[in-house]
């Protein structure tokens, strides 16, 4: 419990690793360290998932397709795409940016026609 708030704190301040060590030295918690670390990598991890572009598509996808999807669902073009092929969505594309789900398929507008 204690090395996710330590790694918490130290994504979110500015602390230096020697700040850190003297701060765990004095509260004898320098046993955390390992797990600190590896909450930090989990941490990167997960934040590199979430500024990842997904895009599903029935068909596989050329560059300049995906750098258009990624304008239109207002990703910077840097952003790394992960694509996947979805043979049930019949035509467009459904993505995934930033936690918010953009669908942009044949299937959700045959579902919104139908509703």
């Amino acid at each position: 419990m204690y090395s996710k708030a330590i790694s918490y704190l130290l994504t979110r301040e500015k602390v230096t690793t020697e700040e850190l060590y003297f701060f765990l030295k004095e509260q004898r918690l320098l046993s955390l360290l390992p797990q600190i670390l590896s909450e930090l990598k989990e941490r990167k991890r997960e934040g590199e998932l979430q500024e990842m572009v997904t895009i599903a598509s029935p068909f596989i996808m050329s560059e300049s397709s995906t750098s258009i999807v990624k304008e239109l669902i207002l990703a910077p073009p840097h952003t790394k795409v992960k694509l996947e092929i979805d043979k049930e969505l019949l035509s467009g594309f459904r993505a995934t940016y930033l936690n918010r789900s953009y669908d942009s398929s044949a299937r959700a507008i045959i579902n919104e026609l139908i509703q």
